[in-house]
């Protein structure tokens, strides 16, 4: 057998944290996004473990 690895990915709201920008309204942590489902207003981390340990995150 080869090295197996493991991916997973995560969605999370993006934050603008320290810097305003004209035309995106400001959002409190806790508080869901306005668009449902996939949008632009989340990001993805991808992770991805080998069988032996080794980890990445992107």
């Amino acid at each position: 057998m080869g090295n197996e690895v493991e991916m997973d990915e995560k969605y999370t709201p993006y934050n603008h944290k320290g810097t305003k920008i004209d035309g995106v309204e400001l959002k409190h942590r806790g508080t869901p996004t306005t668009k449902r489902g996939l949008s632009n207003q989340q990001i993805c981390i991808i992770t991805a473990i080998q069988r032996f340990g080794y980890t990445i995150a992107n």
